[in-house]
């Protein structure tokens, strides 16, 4: 077996799991969708969950609309933050 460079092997599993993320966006719209719904729902503005997730409003809106992967630690946050 030939071993791989370390940034090779990085890249690699970047690749990978980018292309992982990407077979899953119709979930990440649904799920953007329905945080979105339980955010309104807590009556908390687009601005002040972005500021208590400390990313930018827009970032937090191409996650909502699904344009953007969340991923789980985002997603627990956002959910501990609504409580």
């Amino acid at each position: 077996m030939v071993a791989m460079a370390t940034d090779e092997m990085e890249s690699a599993m970047k690749t990978w799991y980018s292309k992982m993320i990407k077979m899953e966006q119709i979930d990440n719209a649904k799920t953007g969708a329905a945080l979105r719904e339980l955010r309104k729902s807590k009556g908390v503005s687009l601005r002040k969950m972005a500021e208590r997730m400390k990313i930018s409003p827009s970032y937090l809106s191409d996650l909502e609309r699904g344009n953007r992967y969340w991923d789980r630690p985002k997603h627990d946050r956002f959910v501990r933050l609504c409580k």
